[in-house]
């Protein structure tokens, strides 16, 4: 079995026999969803309980997996931003432009984010 991720849900892909031993073929059986963990009841019919169980631990080994790399990410993206800031001063306006908007909006949600779980950071 293996899994093909869909934005926040995982595509569950079982490998079975072709038909008339033709060669093994890939197909999906069903999703769940990443952030609840719910299995989608086309999926529980196709599965078995140690399928099931399966797909439950590689859920929670994703959903730790990328908590760490936003973690690391958090860690080290004061240096990044610093070195996109100077990358900035010299680029040309055009290249700018086209991020420019999308880039406020996220460092404005980013910013509200920071201050709701600390409020005593310095808000300037």
């Amino acid at each position: 079995m293996h899994f093909r991720i869909r934005g926040n849900n995982v595509q569950i892909v079982k490998t079975v026999p072709g038909e008339g031993g033709k060669k093994v073929q890939s197909k999906p059986v069903g999703s769940a969803n990443i952030n609840t963990g719910e299995i989608s009841e086309r999926a529980k019919g196709s599965l078995t309980a140690a399928e099931i169980q399966e797909v439950n631990a590689w859920i929670t080994s994703h959903k730790a997996t990328v908590g760490k790399r936003s973690e690391l990410e958090f860690a080290t993206l004061a240096e990044r931003l610093r070195e996109v800031t100077a990358w900035v001063r010299g680029a040309d306006a055009a290249t700018l432009a086209t991020q420019t908007d999308d880039l406020l909006e996220t460092i404005r949600g980013l910013r509200s984010a920071l201050l709701r779980k600390n409020p005593k950071a310095k808000a300037e």
